[in-house]
């Protein structure tokens, strides 16, 4: 493209150029542009002379290019930016600390983001979407904003959740770091607005402790935890939703549900339970016991479960099936003896 060729359309507020084989971004762009896609190109670099005199863009969409260098003094051009995505480009080095402080969405996922600089983030007062997932990250970036409200982490590197990274999050709703090497999360942690917390895929050995009173949601499948305790859930009282499948987990403690009153939904499948845990909230709607070593259940383990609509038993070692009249609630209900060739599903 030529140079100024948009200069004089000085209405102009979005320009799309996405889906080309731009190899850098256009110059003389008009100042009154607002919103400017130009993903999946082939730009290799950002730079300066491009994005001077566009103090009006709100929105930059550069993901799917062949970027591979930020630097702060180029990004700081753009003092009212307030949405920057750079997903799926070449990123391995951040220079600088960029002046960015009506920015309120960063995503910079599938990039190869080792480390970012501690500064990198002290202007972004607004920021509540920060996605740094599919990169190289080893840790936490430090100095994450007090505004975040969504962090996704997910497909790093990272090895633990300390307290001293993340204490200012007092805001954060949801806070994916799945599919990363945890082996630990600081039982000092809380986070006080957290509402869905996503740690599957880790070598996690213990339920994290009360990551936050909000926490709603929690996904742990596909850890290494053994056994789960009444300390581990005892401040998750709003809990509805806890996913513990592809684990190996084989004893609940006794009264480990006893504080999750709001309890509706618990995935227990392929895992190593020889029973039903004892002292299940009334609350369940869903339970999922699949793929377990659970030979007999008795009438008191499911007396309690009168809110229970879908019950599944596939794959365990049942010779007979239990007295469901006492879920009055149940709709459906998976059984598979593995010993035999019978199944059964049961609608009503």
């Amino acid at each position: 493209m030529d140079d100024n060729m948009f200069i004089s359309h000085t209405a102009l507020r979005t320009l799309d150029l996405q889906k080309n084989k731009l190899r850098h971004l256009p110059r003389g762009l008009p100042p009154g542009l607002e919103i400017l896609h130009v993903g999946h190109n082939r730009i290799h670099s950002l730079q300066e002379s491009s994005l001077v005199g566009l103090k009006k863009l709100r929105i930059l969409h550069l993901q799917n290019n062949q970027i591979s260098t930020l630097r702060a003094s180029t990004l700081s051009l753009l003092e009212n930016l307030e949405s920057l995505y750079l997903d799926v480009n070449k990123i391995k080095s951040i220079h600088g600390a960029p002046r960015l402080p009506t920015l309120n969405i960063l995503s910079m996922g599938s990039n190869s983001i080792s480390s970012i600089p501690s500064a990198f983030f002290s202007s972004m007062h607004l920021l509540k979407i920060l996605d740094l997932s599919s990169n190289h990250l080893t840790k936490i970036p430090h100095g994450l904003p007090q505004s975040l409200i969504h962090l996704n982490l997910d497909r790093n590197q990272i090895q633990s959740l300390r307290n001293r990274d993340m204490y200012q999050m007092h805001n954060l709703v949801t806070q994916g770091v799945s599919f990363n090497k945890l082996i630990s999360v600081d039982w000092s942690l809380r986070l006080p607005s957290l509402s869905v917390c996503e740690l599957a895929g880790n070598k996690l050995r213990e339920l994290p402790g009360s990551l936050g009173s909000k926490l709603e949601n929690l996904d742990c499948r596909q850890n290494n935890i053994q056994e789960v305790t009444y300390q581990q859930l005892a401040g998750m009282n709003q809990l509805k939703h806890l996913f513990l499948e592809n684990n190996t987990i084989r004893n609940f403690e006794a009264g480990a549900f006893r504080n999750c009153m709001q309890l509706s939904n618990l995935a227990l499948e392929q895992n190593l339970l020889s029973a039903i845990p004892n002292g299940l909230p009334e609350t369940l709607v869903r339970l999922d016991l699949k793929e377990n070593n659970i030979d007999t259940i008795h009438e008191r383990e499911l007396r309690p479960l009168r809110k229970l609509q879908v019950l599944n038993l596939r794959n365990n070692k049942l010779s007979s099936l239990p007295a469901l009249k006492l879920l009055p609630k149940l709709k459906v209900h998976f059984w598979m003896e593995t010993r035999g060739s019978v199944a059964v599903n049961c609608l009503r």
